[in-house]
């Protein structure tokens, strides 16, 4: 094992502020401006030299990234070029990927990276030919790793298209069946033997989610009743993601918000077209502001397969063009129930429902599975940086 001096990072490097430039401030050029988590614009005017390492000292604190061009660094990072510093920026780059920056934070509120417990971690320096001969080195091993993880990630992007193409082809009958062009316009075929008609002819309740007074911020506690809003809509399921909770006092006030199983919680906020399926697990939930309620009260549908049809891509493209809003997509009850349905029979609702599912978990389990192979990367990604930084990795070039 190589044997360096550890010296603090104050030794090696100067942590400069960057400036301010506000978004109205930047002008027209093809300068990088970066913030903390990543490139922000373009400027016309740089204030560093070129390479630079730009490391985020608010907000996404503690985030390391490497520039080959000059950049224009904000005032929410630091920045280190070679005014900043004698050591190999690329060496350097690495390096401090290491420290675990991240993890420093003193500050209270916004998270944020004090400049002085930065100084007083420590690294080891070797010679600048072996900080050169190293940076090499992980330049070939991250490229060829990034470009794995890349790969992967594209497959899992690929697949989501096929899950979404495959739900669209199966929910509305482009498999083969012969029919007449829709009469909404908004499904390419409507098959011979499905009916179309609107939501509000199908016996559908809507409501809207507690507006203002009804439910307000001071009113969420912890470890409540959850209460259902467009971020717990997730591939078609209701999850626990970030969610907020209230009283067994406010549940009782807001029953009528309550969800029951086979309820449709549907966003009507932002992104068009989130929906999921309330089962046993988000039984007795609410329904909350940003989501409207779907109850089915007659026979004609079955509430799993009117969920898989308000996800499709004619039914989002509906949505989107019907929402209102100057500041953000905003659907209500009335442009919900106003959106075109197709209605096969019962028998072919379920072979559609089967049809779907089978194909999501075998995409979603591929997906994962996908998903923990890029992880493994990451690390070994991080592995093999650390150890070649720590000098437990043999590099050509760099004293045994």
């Amino acid at each position: 094992m190589t044997r360096w001096p550890r010296v603090q990072l104050r030794r090696i490097a100067h942590l400069a502020y960057g400036d301010s430039l506000a978004d109205s401030e930047r002008l027209d050029g093809l300068v990088p401006v970066y913030g903390s988590n990543g490139k922000v614009g373009v400027h016309d005017r740089a204030n560093t030299s070129a390479p630079v390492l730009i490391v985020g000292r608010k907000g996404s604190f503690g985030k390391v990234q490497f520039s080959d061009e000059k950049v224009f660094a904000i005032d929410t990072t630091f920045y280190i070029d070679a005014s900043q510093s004698r050591a190999d920026l690329r060496w350097l780059y690495y390096a401090i990927s290491t420290l675990g920056l991240d993890s420093l934070s003193e500050d209270v509120g916004v998270p944020g990276l004090s400049r002085e417990r930065a100084y007083a971690q420590r690294l080891p320096l070797p010679k600048p030919d072996e900080q050169r001969a190293m940076a090499n080195c992980l330049d070939t091993e991250t490229a060829r790793i990034d470009a794995l993880i890349e790969k992967k990630r594209r497959l899992v992007a690929l697949l989501e298209e096929r899950v979404h193409s495959t739900t669209v082809a199966v929910v509305l009958g482009d498999f083969g069946q012969q029919g007449s062009p829709s009469r909404s316009g908004f499904f390419r075929v409507a098959p011979a033997s499905w009916s179309e008609t609107s939501l509000r002819h199908l016996d559908c309740e809507v409501q809207t989610g507690p507006f203002g007074s009804q439910l307000h911020s001071g009113e969420y506690v912890e470890g409540g009743w959850p209460v259902v809003n467009p971020m717990n809509l997730v591939d078609g399921s209701i999850l626990a993601v970030e969610t907020m909770t209230v009283t067994d006092n406010k549940r009782a006030e807001l029953a009528r918000h309550i969800l029951r199983i086979g309820d449709i919680v549907f966003g009507r906020r932002g992104e068009m077209g989130r929906a999921g399926l309330v089962d046993d697990r988000s039984e007795g939930w609410l329904c909350g502001t940003g989501s409207l309620r779907l109850r089915l009260r007659g026979t004609r549908l079955l509430p799993e397969y009117l969920k898989l049809l308000l996800e499709t891509a004619p039914l989002r493209a509906y949505f989107e063009l019907s929402s209102v809003g100057s500041t953000m997509d905003n659907l209500n009850s009335e442009i919900l129930l106003a959106c075109p349905v197709l209605v096969p029979e019962l028998i072919q609702q379920r072979l559609i429902i089967t049809e779907v599912e089978s194909t999501q978990r075998s995409h979603r389990a591929a997906q994962a599975a996908l998903r923990q192979q890029i992880d493994l990367l990451v690390e070994h990604r991080q592995a093999l940086i650390t150890a070649a930084v720590t000098g437990e990795l043999d590099i050509p070039g760099v004293a045994a």
